[in-house]
């Protein structure tokens, strides 16, 4: 959300103040899907290189940050990660941080990745970080902040973050010193005989990924991806109304048939916050104010947008699971739904749109190439925004090797053979045939 803090202040404040007066109707909108806020200094302080042997290398990336708000943040991902030449993934940090401003932040642990020397297009760019004592680090930092009732109401559901672009120099430390550099640069060298036997392995994955580059051709595929914003109210129990806005993508299925996920049908099931105060009775969802717009995403192509309450598109099916959680603050239980979870699905009906089917892939159980497909508004446009990475199908799930935007939930997990699944939360999605048979 392009807000200003001031202005995020007040409506905070409006809202608050609305339900506490118990006016008769007030109504708080905004159209933008999410708030990015400026919170501390944030930074990467030091690299740690430890565990050499023959296969490969472990990596602590240690973040310092200085608060200048006081707020909490419920996770923090650092993204696209690159080591001089290096890709990096790090796993996400999902624990609480509580900021104080002006102090420096505590409790952050390292995040700790491994590198696997015969993935490695050559052991030299590691014996230059392991020589210099240095590294340029670049990616992007995002954090997302913890927010209470009031603020999710006052920011429309969409989420408030702290967004932060790494592009520095930064130490990298090997413990002993000296001797421990030595002792690193000699493991690299009895690497070389592994990395070296590795090459065709290497080369099978670099031909895969030339293949899913093919594969996904942007304006190609685009054309079956669609952007939804869910549009309802909720209502207070003294009857005052705020407007709620959530993001989420879907495509083609067919027939005109969109597959999304089912957060995009009742998205205030799926956060804790607002299904804790609609089962208190604090708030509740209006049926009539209930509607999803769909706009298409094709690449170059003029955008069309298709409403459920004013004509052309329709739920079909709704796959439901809820969980019963209790409370933190009150111990009270409620009901919920978690994103990560095989029947957060839907299926759509679009009229007056076609879209080209998208192709199912087989599961495998070995990480394979992958693009994601990432919905991005311009104004009153959707450009698609293509993000590969890598997934593999574990434990009945599709998980992916980086961290996805929030704004590509509902997308597919495309491979070289196709759509593998559907993606629900920043690290995982449901499989795509799974999904289908269900929704039949």
């Amino acid at each position: 959300m392009t807000a200003t803090v001031t202005t995020t202040r007040r409506l905070v404040l409006v809202a608050m103040l609305g339900f506490a007066l118990g006016a008769s109707h007030r109504v708080i909108e905004a159209r933008q899907p999410a708030h990015q806020e400026s919170v501390g200094d944030i930074s990467i302080e030091s690299i740690s290189l430890s565990d050499f042997d023959s296969d490969g290398i472990v990596a602590d990336v240690q973040i310092q940050a200085t608060a200048t708000a006081t707020t909490t943040l419920r996770s923090l991902t650092l993204e696209r990660v690159t080591l001089n030449n290096l890709r990096v993934t790090l796993p996400p940090l999902n624990r609480e941080l509580k900021l104080v401003a002006g102090q420096p932040v505590t409790g952050i642990p390292p995040l700790r990745a491994r590198l696997a020397f015969r993935e490695l297009d050559s052991l030299e760019s590691v014996r230059q970080i392991v020589r210099n004592g240095s590294v340029r680090v670049r990616g992007v930092l995002r954090g997302q902040i913890q927010l209470n009732l009031f603020q999710k109401l006052a920011l429309l559901g969409g989420g408030a973050w702290v967004v932060t672009r790494i592009d520095r120099d930064v130490p990298v430390e090997i413990p002993g010193g000296e001797l421990g550099r030595f002792a690193a640069l000699t493991a690299l060298t009895g690497a070389e005989p592994i990395w070296a036997a590795s090459a065709p392995i290497r080369q099978a994955w670099q031909t895969m990924q030339d293949r899913v580059v093919r594969a996904t051709d942007l304006p190609s595929i685009s054309r079956s991806l669609v952007a939804l914003e869910t549009r309802f109210d909720l209502k207070s129990r003294s009857g005052d109304i705020v407007s709620m806005r959530h993001w989420s993508a879907g495509f083609a299925a067919g027939n005109g048939r969109i597959i999304a996920p089912a957060e995009s049908i009742e998205p205030w099931i799926f956060d804790a916050g607002i299904a804790e105060a609609i089962a208190a009775r604090e708030v509740s969802p209006v049926p009539s104010s209930v509607e999803i717009v769909l706009t298409t995403a094709a690449a170059g192509s003029p955008s069309q947008v298709f409403s459920s309450l004013h004509g052309g598109l329709r739920i079909v099916k709704k796959l439901s699971a809820t969980t019963t959680v209790v409370s933190t603050t009150t111990r009270e239980r409620f009901r919920v739904r978690f994103r990560g979870d095989d029947a957060n699905a839907a299926l759509l009906e679009v009229r007056g749109w076609t879209a080209p089917t998208v192709p199912l892939a087989e599961r495998r159980a070995d990480w394979q190439p992958a693009a994601i497909v990432i919905p991005r508004r311009q104004s009153d446009r959707v450009e698609p925004e293509l993000l590969h990475t890598a997934v593999r199908f574990e434990e009945g799930r599709y998980r992916l090797r980086d961290p996805v935007d929030p704004a590509a939930f509902g997308s597919p997990i495309w491979t070289e053979d196709g759509v593998a699944g559907l993606l629900q939360e920043e690290t995982s999605g449901a499989e795509l045939k799974m999904v289908m048979a269900r929704l039949k």
